[in-house]
């Protein structure tokens, strides 16, 4: 029986199919769709919300923060890269592999996130909001741009739309998971302690 996110991800690689070329914005909300709702979805669903289940995976997966960390950034920059995007959009088909390595970079990124959040690692907080960051750069290089980064195959107005919903998602999912962990942390610690039975 499939799954939600299984469903999601298809109709995900059917979106990308169905999309046509020079459509930078659209391919970026795809994309984002995948990273910042699909990955974190599927990473909550894999270590579960019960924090004892999966304990002892906690430490090894989050060690993995920073390496993921890293490999997200990379992998996204050099995707939209200019000379990458314009090599690629004359192979529609390259478009589904792509976003699938996003979204298995993504979901090793949240799971890492998570365990690290689950064992009081000050990473946890500082890895989506330094990613969140690199992402808003980005975002305002594309929206502020004055001419087309990516050459004749994508307008401006187009460049600056995918640069727009960059600006609106990215904070949202990146410094919300932030706030959340530092909330969930600080009501930890304002709950008194628990009284040993006598």
């Amino acid at each position: 029986m499939l799954t939600a996110e299984t469903l999601v991800l298809i109709a995900v690689f059917a979106a990308i199919a169905s999309l046509p070329a020079g459509m930078l914005a659209a391919h970026m909300l795809v994309h984002i769709a995948t990273m910042n709702a699909l990955a974190p979805l599927v990473a909550l669903a894999a270590l579960g919300v019960n924090r004892e289940r999966h304990r002892r995976l906690y430490a090894p997966l989050a060690a993995l923060l920073a390496p993921a960390t890293l490999l997200q950034l990379a992998l996204f920059i050099a995707m939209h890269a200019p000379f990458v995007f314009n090599s690629v959009i004359h192979a529609p088909e390259v478009w589904p592999l792509s976003t699938l390595a996003l979204f298995a970079v993504s979901t090793l990124f949240w799971v890492s996130v998570i365990a690290a959040a689950r064992t009081g690692r000050a990473g946890s907080i500082a890895a989506p909001l330094i990613s969140g960051k690199v992402f808003c750069l980005l975002a305002a290089l594309l929206v502020f741009a004055e001419r087309a980064v990516f050459g004749p195959l994508v307008s401006i107005a187009d460049q600056q739309a995918a640069g727009l919903v960059m600006l609106i998602a990215c904070p949202i999912t990146y410094v919300g998971a932030s706030l959340v962990i530092v909330t969930k942390w600080l009501g930890a610690m304002s709950r008194p302690p628990s009284r040993m039975p006598t």
